[in-house]
C-alpha cells in the first residue's frame, strides 16, 4: 500500500515535509519499514496517510498494547515468583545464621553451614516437584515414566538379568528419590525392607568396626562406593542391614 500511493513520509523527513524514501534501493526501504513495524509494536505511530493508513494503524497500534500488556505481565509474574522464592530462602539462611550465633557456633562451622544452604538451595524442592509430577499421571503412564527412568540401572543389574517380565512388575513399586550429599540412606544393624537402584549419584558404604560394636559406639570405616544397587541382602536373607549407606554427592 505505501509504495502504491507512494504518499507515506517517513517520521524521519517529518521536518523536511518531503522524502526519497521511494527513490533509495528496496533494501533501505525494507530496513526502514522493519523498524517503523518495531515502533509500531512499542506503541509509536509512523505517520499514516490517508483514511485506510489511519484506521490500520489504529488497529496494529490496538494489538501491540494488548501484546506488550502480555509480555510485560508475564516478565512481572516472574520476576514476582523469583524475588519471593529468594525473599523464603534468604529467611531461612537469616534464621539459621541467628540461631547459629544465639548457640554461639564457631565462626568456620557457622561458614561450613551457609555454604551447604547455598549449594543444597537449587535441591530443596526438587522431591516434591518429583512427586507432584508423578501424581498427575494416570497408573500406566507413572509405569511408562518408571521403567524409562530406572531401564538402565536395572538392566544392568545382575538380579534381573534374563528377568525382563518380574524387572517390569518392580518398576510399578518403585519410589523416585532425591538426595544430597552425606543423607543417611540406611543404617547398619536396622531392619531392611527396601532395596535401592542408584540412578545418578554416588553412595559410600560403611560398616562398623568389629570393637567398638561390642561397645555400642558408633565408630565406622569406609568399605567401598556404590552406583549399582544395594540393600538386596537384607531382603534375601530376612536380617538386618549388614552396612550403612550415606550419600557422597547427589543421588537419584
Amino acid at each position: 500500500m505505501v509504495m502504491d500511493k507512494q504518499r507515506w513520509i517517513p517520521p524521519l523527513d517529518y521536518v523536511f515535509v518531503n522524502t526519497e524514501f521511494y527513490n533509495e534501493d528496496v533494501f533501505f526501504q525494507y530496513c526502514t519499514c522493519v523498524y517503523y513495524i518495531v515502533n509500531v509494536m512499542v506503541g509509536n505511530e509512523i505517520g499514516p496517510r490517508g483514511e485506510l493508513q489511519l484506521l490500520f494503524l489504529a488497529l496494529l497500534l490496538m494489538i501491540s498494547a494488548f501484546i506488550n500488556a502480555n509480555i510485560f505481565g508475564l516478565i512481572s509474574m516472574l520476576i514476582q515468583q523469583m524475588n519471593h522464592r529468594s525473599s523464603k530462602f534468604q529467611e531461612k539462611v537469616d534464621n539459621a545464621g541467628l540461631t547459629m550465633k544465639n548457640l554461639s557456633i564457631p565462626r568456620d562451622l557457622q561458614n561450613k553451614v551457609q555454604s551447604y544452604l547455598l549449594y543444597t538451595r537449587s535441591t530443596h524442592d526438587q522431591q516434591k516437584d518429583v512427586d507432584s509430577f508423578l501424581n498427575l499421571l494416570s497408573p500406566s503412564l507413572k509405569v511408562d515414566i518408571q521403567q524409562y527412568i530406572f531401564a538402565d540401572t536395572m538392566t544392568k543389574s545382575k538380579v534381573f538379568e534374563g528377568k525382563k517380565e518380574i524387572m517390569e512388575h518392580i518398576v510399578s513399586d518403585l519410589k523416585i528419590m532425591r538426595l544430597t550429599p552425606e543423607d543417611q540412606i540406611c543404617r547398619e544393624g536396622t531392619i531392611g525392607n527396601n532395596i535401592y537402584f542408584v540412578i545418578t549419584g554416588i553412595c559410600i558404604v560403611s560398616i562398623l568396626d568389629e570393637f567398638v560394636r561390642n561397645l555400642n559406639a558408633g565408630m565406622t570405616h569406609f568399605v567401598e562406593y556404590l552406583g549399582d544397587y544395594f540393600g538386596e541382602i537384607s531382603l534375601l536373607k530376612n536380617c538386618k542391614r549388614t552396612a550403612s549407606v550415606r550419600c557422597k554427592n547427589y543421588v537419584t
